[in-house]
Protein backbone atom coordinates (compact mmCIF):
# COMPACT_ATOMS: atom_id res chain seq x y z
CA UNK A 1 0.00 0.00 0.00
CA UNK A 2 2.93 2.20 1.03
CA UNK A 3 4.79 1.80 -2.03
CA UNK A 4 1.62 2.49 -4.04
CA UNK A 5 1.11 5.79 -2.44
CA UNK A 6 5.27 5.90 -3.28
CA UNK A 7 4.77 5.75 -6.91
CA UNK A 8 1.66 8.24 -6.56
CA UNK A 9 2.62 10.91 -5.25
CA UNK A 10 5.95 12.86 -4.79
CA UNK A 11 7.69 12.50 -1.44
CA UNK A 12 7.28 16.11 0.13
CA UNK A 13 2.88 15.63 -0.93
CA UNK A 14 2.72 12.10 0.67
CA UNK A 15 4.93 12.96 3.97
CA UNK A 16 1.74 15.24 4.69
CA UNK A 17 -0.59 12.95 4.28
CA UNK A 18 0.92 10.23 5.86
CA UNK A 19 0.70 12.34 8.99
CA UNK A 20 -2.86 12.72 8.56
CA UNK A 21 -3.31 8.63 7.73
CA UNK A 22 -1.36 8.09 10.52
CA UNK A 23 -3.66 10.11 12.93
CA UNK A 24 -6.62 7.97 11.60
CA UNK A 25 -5.39 4.61 11.66
CA UNK A 26 -4.42 5.76 15.44
CA UNK A 27 -7.78 6.89 16.20
CA UNK A 28 -10.22 6.08 13.95
CA UNK A 29 -13.47 4.86 15.37
CA UNK A 30 -12.30 6.40 19.03
CA UNK A 31 -16.52 8.37 18.29
CA UNK A 32 -18.03 5.30 17.09
CA UNK A 33 -16.76 2.10 17.82
CA UNK A 34 -19.46 0.22 16.64
CA UNK A 35 -18.49 0.83 13.13
CA UNK A 36 -14.75 -0.25 13.68
CA UNK A 37 -15.81 -3.79 13.85
CA UNK A 38 -13.33 -6.04 15.60
CA UNK A 39 -15.70 -8.29 18.42
CA UNK A 40 -15.58 -6.31 21.19
CA UNK A 41 -13.79 -3.84 22.87
CA UNK A 42 -10.29 -3.71 24.04
CA UNK A 43 -11.28 -1.63 27.42
CA UNK A 44 -13.40 1.63 28.14
CA UNK A 45 -12.93 4.93 28.78
CA UNK A 46 -15.92 7.40 30.98
CA UNK A 47 -18.27 4.06 29.56
CA UNK A 48 -17.02 4.84 25.68
CA UNK A 49 -15.78 1.58 24.33
CA UNK A 50 -12.27 0.85 22.86
CA UNK A 51 -12.70 -1.24 20.10
CA UNK A 52 -10.18 -4.24 19.57
CA UNK A 53 -10.08 -3.30 16.08
CA UNK A 54 -9.05 0.61 16.49
CA UNK A 55 -6.60 -0.99 19.07
CA UNK A 56 -4.71 -3.57 17.28
CA UNK A 57 -4.58 -0.89 14.63
CA UNK A 58 -2.47 1.03 17.02
CA UNK A 59 -0.39 -1.55 18.39
CA UNK A 60 0.47 -2.65 15.06
CA UNK A 61 1.93 0.69 14.08
CA UNK A 62 4.02 0.59 17.35
CA UNK A 63 4.98 -2.93 16.74
CA UNK A 64 6.40 -1.43 13.22
CA UNK A 65 7.88 1.09 14.69
CA UNK A 66 9.89 -1.06 17.26
CA UNK A 67 10.62 -3.43 14.47
CA UNK A 68 12.47 -0.51 12.57
CA UNK A 69 14.78 -0.43 15.68
CA UNK A 70 15.18 -3.61 17.18
CA UNK A 71 14.51 -5.99 14.03
CA UNK A 72 12.09 -7.86 15.19
CA UNK A 73 9.92 -8.29 18.53
CA UNK A 74 8.61 -11.06 20.46
CA UNK A 75 5.51 -11.86 23.10
CA UNK A 76 7.98 -11.68 25.48
CA UNK A 77 9.11 -7.95 24.54
CA UNK A 78 5.66 -6.90 24.05
CA UNK A 79 5.12 -7.81 27.87
CA UNK A 80 8.05 -6.69 29.54
CA UNK A 81 8.14 -3.61 27.56
CA UNK A 82 4.43 -3.06 28.66
CA UNK A 83 3.41 -2.14 24.98
CA UNK A 84 0.30 -3.25 24.87
CA UNK A 85 -0.67 -1.23 27.95
CA UNK A 86 1.14 1.92 26.48
CA UNK A 87 -0.95 1.97 23.42
CA UNK A 88 -4.55 1.28 24.99
CA UNK A 89 -3.24 4.32 27.67
CA UNK A 90 -2.48 6.33 24.78
CA UNK A 91 -5.57 6.27 22.85
CA UNK A 92 -7.25 6.69 26.45
CA UNK A 93 -5.64 10.03 26.43
CA UNK A 94 -6.82 11.35 23.00
CA UNK A 95 -10.33 9.77 23.84
CA UNK A 96 -10.61 11.67 27.22
CA UNK A 97 -9.47 14.59 25.55
CA UNK A 98 -11.80 14.22 22.43
CA UNK A 99 -14.72 13.54 24.74
CA UNK A 100 -14.38 16.87 26.52
CA UNK A 101 -13.90 19.09 23.36
CA UNK A 102 -17.36 17.57 22.49
CA UNK A 103 -19.00 18.33 25.63
CA UNK A 104 -17.42 21.77 24.91
CA UNK A 105 -19.05 22.25 21.41
CA UNK A 106 -15.35 22.49 20.08
CA UNK A 107 -14.23 21.94 16.60
CA UNK A 108 -14.39 23.12 13.33
CA UNK A 109 -18.33 23.51 11.28
CA UNK A 110 -18.82 21.68 8.14
CA UNK A 111 -18.10 24.00 5.82
CA UNK A 112 -14.67 24.85 7.56
CA UNK A 113 -14.01 21.30 7.67
CA UNK A 114 -14.95 20.58 3.86
CA UNK A 115 -11.88 23.97 2.78
CA UNK A 116 -9.87 21.87 5.33
CA UNK A 117 -10.31 18.50 3.15
CA UNK A 118 -10.49 20.19 -0.37
CA UNK A 119 -7.11 21.89 0.49
CA UNK A 120 -4.73 18.14 1.51
CA UNK A 121 -2.17 17.77 -2.11
CA UNK A 122 -2.92 14.54 -2.38
CA UNK A 123 -6.99 14.72 -3.37
CA UNK A 124 -5.40 17.37 -5.92
CA UNK A 125 -5.34 16.99 -9.87
CA UNK A 126 -3.46 19.54 -11.54
CA UNK A 127 -3.84 21.74 -8.68
CA UNK A 128 -7.63 21.44 -8.13
CA UNK A 129 -9.33 19.03 -5.69
CA UNK A 130 -10.54 15.87 -7.61
CA UNK A 131 -13.28 13.91 -6.34
CA UNK A 132 -12.37 10.54 -8.16
CA UNK A 133 -9.35 10.73 -7.14
CA UNK A 134 -10.00 11.82 -3.42
CA UNK A 135 -12.33 8.26 -3.39
CA UNK A 136 -9.39 6.03 -4.32
CA UNK A 137 -6.96 7.88 -2.07
CA UNK A 138 -9.38 6.86 0.78
CA UNK A 139 -9.78 3.42 -0.58
CA UNK A 140 -6.40 2.66 -1.08
CA UNK A 141 -6.04 3.20 2.91
CA UNK A 142 -9.42 0.99 3.80
CA UNK A 143 -11.45 4.21 4.43
CA UNK A 144 -14.79 5.40 3.04
CA UNK A 145 -15.03 8.52 3.00
CA UNK A 146 -17.92 9.36 5.61
CA UNK A 147 -15.39 7.61 8.21
CA UNK A 148 -12.54 10.01 7.10
CA UNK A 149 -14.27 12.88 7.32
CA UNK A 150 -15.65 11.86 10.32
CA UNK A 151 -12.09 11.53 12.38
CA UNK A 152 -11.30 14.79 10.67
CA UNK A 153 -13.87 16.20 12.39
CA UNK A 154 -12.74 14.51 16.01
CA UNK A 155 -8.88 15.62 14.64
CA UNK A 156 -10.19 19.20 14.66
CA UNK A 157 -11.52 18.91 17.61
CA UNK A 158 -8.55 17.80 19.51
CA UNK A 159 -7.05 20.38 18.13
CA UNK A 160 -9.28 23.20 19.34
CA UNK A 161 -9.07 21.89 22.76
CA UNK A 162 -5.50 22.18 22.79
CA UNK A 163 -5.81 25.77 21.16
CA UNK A 164 -8.32 26.46 23.84
CA UNK A 165 -5.77 25.19 26.70
CA UNK A 166 -2.75 26.47 25.77
CA UNK A 167 -4.40 29.99 25.49
CA UNK A 168 -4.15 30.09 29.46
CA UNK A 169 -0.54 29.95 29.79
CA UNK A 170 0.72 33.62 30.54
CA UNK A 171 4.52 34.66 29.79
CA UNK A 172 5.39 37.80 32.16
CA UNK A 173 8.15 39.95 31.25
CA UNK A 174 9.82 38.39 34.34
CA UNK A 175 9.68 34.93 32.42
CA UNK A 176 10.91 36.29 29.40
CA UNK A 177 14.03 37.94 31.05
CA UNK A 178 14.75 35.01 33.48
CA UNK A 179 14.44 32.81 30.29
CA UNK A 180 17.36 35.64 28.61
CA UNK A 181 19.57 35.63 31.80
CA UNK A 182 19.92 31.92 31.87
CA UNK A 183 20.87 31.50 27.96
CA UNK A 184 22.94 34.67 27.41
CA UNK A 185 25.12 34.79 30.81
CA UNK A 186 27.88 32.24 30.62
CA UNK A 187 30.67 30.63 32.72
CA UNK A 188 33.51 28.71 32.62
CA UNK A 189 34.08 25.83 35.53
CA UNK A 190 37.54 24.40 36.62
CA UNK A 191 36.66 20.66 37.87
CA UNK A 192 37.83 17.04 38.41
CA UNK A 193 35.61 14.64 38.16
CA UNK A 194 36.27 11.47 40.09
CA UNK A 195 34.93 8.12 38.99
CA UNK A 196 34.04 6.12 41.33
CA UNK A 197 34.82 2.54 39.35
CA UNK A 198 38.10 3.83 38.64
CA UNK A 199 38.78 4.88 42.14
CA UNK A 200 37.73 1.91 43.30
CA UNK A 201 39.74 0.02 41.10
CA UNK A 202 42.68 1.95 41.99
CA UNK A 203 42.02 0.92 45.77
CA UNK A 204 41.83 -2.40 44.66
CA UNK A 205 38.92 -4.73 44.70
CA UNK A 206 37.00 -5.67 47.67
CA UNK A 207 37.68 -2.73 49.45
CA UNK A 208 34.44 -1.53 51.60
CA UNK A 209 32.43 1.00 50.82
CA UNK A 210 33.90 2.99 53.84
CA UNK A 211 37.22 2.87 53.11
CA UNK A 212 36.00 4.58 49.22
CA UNK A 213 34.07 7.66 51.08
CA UNK A 214 37.24 7.89 53.03
CA UNK A 215 39.21 8.13 49.79
CA UNK A 216 37.05 11.07 48.65
CA UNK A 217 36.86 13.39 51.78
CA UNK A 218 40.84 12.99 51.82
CA UNK A 219 40.20 14.46 47.83
CA UNK A 220 37.84 16.67 48.85
CA UNK A 221 40.16 18.40 51.39
CA UNK A 222 42.85 18.55 49.14
CA UNK A 223 40.90 19.49 45.84
CA UNK A 224 38.62 22.01 46.84
CA UNK A 225 40.76 24.51 48.37
CA UNK A 226 43.55 23.93 45.74
CA UNK A 227 40.39 25.14 43.08
CA UNK A 228 39.15 28.07 45.19
CA UNK A 229 42.80 29.54 45.41
CA UNK A 230 43.69 28.84 41.55
CA UNK A 231 46.71 26.09 43.26
CA UNK A 232 46.10 24.36 39.75
CA UNK A 233 49.45 21.95 40.50
CA UNK A 234 48.24 20.76 43.76
CA UNK A 235 44.31 20.13 42.16
CA UNK A 236 46.44 18.29 39.10
CA UNK A 237 48.38 15.57 41.65
CA UNK A 238 45.63 15.35 43.95
CA UNK A 239 43.46 14.54 40.67
CA UNK A 240 45.97 12.63 39.21
CA UNK A 241 46.28 10.05 42.18
CA UNK A 242 42.61 9.20 41.84
CA UNK A 243 43.07 8.69 38.23
CA UNK A 244 41.66 11.98 36.98
CA UNK A 245 42.42 15.11 35.76
CA UNK A 246 42.16 18.84 36.23
CA UNK A 247 39.80 20.20 33.52
CA UNK A 248 38.25 23.47 32.40
CA UNK A 249 34.84 23.50 30.03
CA UNK A 250 34.01 25.87 27.48
CA UNK A 251 31.77 28.98 28.34
CA UNK A 252 28.08 27.56 29.48
CA UNK A 253 24.82 28.68 30.30
CA UNK A 254 22.34 27.98 32.81
CA UNK A 255 20.61 26.06 30.42
CA UNK A 256 23.62 23.74 29.77
CA UNK A 257 22.85 20.58 30.53
CA UNK A 258 26.04 18.14 30.31
CA UNK A 259 29.70 18.42 31.46
CA UNK A 260 32.54 17.00 29.04
CA UNK A 261 33.73 13.80 30.60
CA UNK A 262 31.00 13.71 33.20
CA UNK A 263 27.76 13.91 31.58
CA UNK A 264 24.17 15.46 32.67
CA UNK A 265 24.30 18.24 35.23
CA UNK A 266 21.12 19.03 34.79
CA UNK A 267 20.06 18.34 38.49
CA UNK A 268 23.18 20.58 39.23
CA UNK A 269 22.44 23.51 37.03
CA UNK A 270 20.78 25.69 39.58
CA UNK A 271 23.39 25.11 42.38
CA UNK A 272 26.48 25.37 39.98
CA UNK A 273 24.93 28.92 38.35
CA UNK A 274 24.77 29.90 42.24
CA UNK A 275 28.30 29.23 43.27
CA UNK A 276 30.58 32.63 43.90
CA UNK A 277 32.24 33.66 40.51
CA UNK A 278 36.05 33.91 40.19
CA UNK A 279 37.75 32.59 42.84
CA UNK A 280 40.20 35.84 43.18
CA UNK A 281 36.52 37.36 43.81
CA UNK A 282 36.11 35.08 47.06
CA UNK A 283 34.87 32.58 45.05
CA UNK A 284 33.88 28.78 46.42
CA UNK A 285 34.75 24.88 45.37
CA UNK A 286 32.31 22.58 45.76
CA UNK A 287 31.61 18.53 46.26
CA UNK A 288 28.83 17.11 44.14
CA UNK A 289 27.81 13.35 43.67
CA UNK A 290 26.20 13.11 40.11
CA UNK A 291 26.20 10.64 37.38
CA UNK A 292 28.47 7.70 37.81
CA UNK A 293 30.98 9.85 40.48
CA UNK A 294 32.13 12.92 42.40
CA UNK A 295 32.46 16.50 40.95
CA UNK A 296 34.64 18.99 42.66
CA UNK A 297 34.27 22.00 40.43
CA UNK A 298 34.56 25.73 41.07
CA UNK A 299 33.34 28.97 38.69
CA UNK A 300 36.32 30.84 37.39
CA UNK A 301 35.20 33.20 34.37
CA UNK A 302 31.94 34.76 33.81
CA UNK A 303 30.57 36.90 31.29
CA UNK A 304 27.49 38.45 32.90
CA UNK A 305 24.04 39.47 31.44
CA UNK A 306 23.45 42.57 29.85
CA UNK A 307 19.54 43.55 29.01
CA UNK A 308 20.89 46.99 27.03
CA UNK A 309 22.79 44.59 24.51
CA UNK A 310 19.97 42.28 23.77
CA UNK A 311 18.21 42.67 20.17
CA UNK A 312 14.47 42.38 19.99
CA UNK A 313 14.75 39.26 17.81
CA UNK A 314 16.58 38.26 21.38
CA UNK A 315 13.47 39.08 23.42
CA UNK A 316 10.84 37.29 20.32
CA UNK A 317 13.16 33.99 20.62
CA UNK A 318 12.95 33.81 24.55
CA UNK A 319 9.29 34.91 24.76
CA UNK A 320 8.32 31.73 22.39
CA UNK A 321 10.49 29.60 24.23
CA UNK A 322 8.88 30.61 27.61
CA UNK A 323 5.06 30.95 25.97
CA UNK A 324 6.17 26.87 24.32
CA UNK A 325 6.99 25.47 27.65
CA UNK A 326 4.16 26.79 29.56
CA UNK A 327 2.05 26.17 26.91
CA UNK A 328 3.11 22.23 26.94
CA UNK A 329 3.08 22.02 31.20
CA UNK A 330 -0.26 23.71 31.13
CA UNK A 331 -1.72 21.42 28.37
CA UNK A 332 -0.39 18.32 30.10
CA UNK A 333 -1.00 19.23 33.47
CA UNK A 334 -4.28 19.66 32.32
CA UNK A 335 -5.01 16.46 30.25
CA UNK A 336 -3.41 14.59 33.06
CA UNK A 337 -6.02 15.51 35.54
CA UNK A 338 -8.72 14.79 33.00
CA UNK A 339 -6.69 11.37 32.48
CA UNK A 340 -6.67 10.85 36.54
CA UNK A 341 -9.90 11.37 36.75
CA UNK A 342 -11.38 9.45 34.07
CA UNK A 343 -13.11 6.17 34.57
CA UNK A 344 -10.45 3.53 31.77
CA UNK A 345 -10.99 -0.26 32.07
CA UNK A 346 -9.13 -2.33 30.42
CA UNK A 347 -9.82 -5.96 28.90
CA UNK A 348 -7.09 -8.04 30.96
CA UNK A 349 -7.38 -10.70 28.58
CA UNK A 350 -6.17 -8.23 25.81
CA UNK A 351 -3.78 -5.81 27.80
CA UNK A 352 -1.62 -7.64 30.62
CA UNK A 353 0.85 -5.14 32.91
CA UNK A 354 4.75 -4.95 31.92
CA UNK A 355 6.59 -7.82 34.07
CA UNK A 356 8.83 -6.82 36.83
CA UNK A 357 12.19 -7.61 36.33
Amino acid sequence: MMQLMRSKFAPWILGTFVCLISFVFIFYGVFNPQSAGGGGNAGEVNGEGVSIAEYNRALSQRMEYFRSIMGKIDEDQLEAFGIRESVFQEIARSKVILQHARDEGLGAGSAELRDKILQYEPFKKDGRFDKVQYRQVLRQNGLSPARFEDMIAKESAEQSMRKFIVSLAVVKPSDVEIELRQSQEKAKLKYVFVDTETLRKNLGEGKPVSELNQQLDQLEKQILPALASGRDAIAVNAAKMAGASLKTSDWLTGQSETLPGVGSIRSLQKDLWSMALDPKQGGSAKRYSVGSGTLFAVRVAVQGYDSSKVSAADRTAAYKKVSGTKQSQIFGSIVQGWVKSAKIETNKDLIRPAKLR
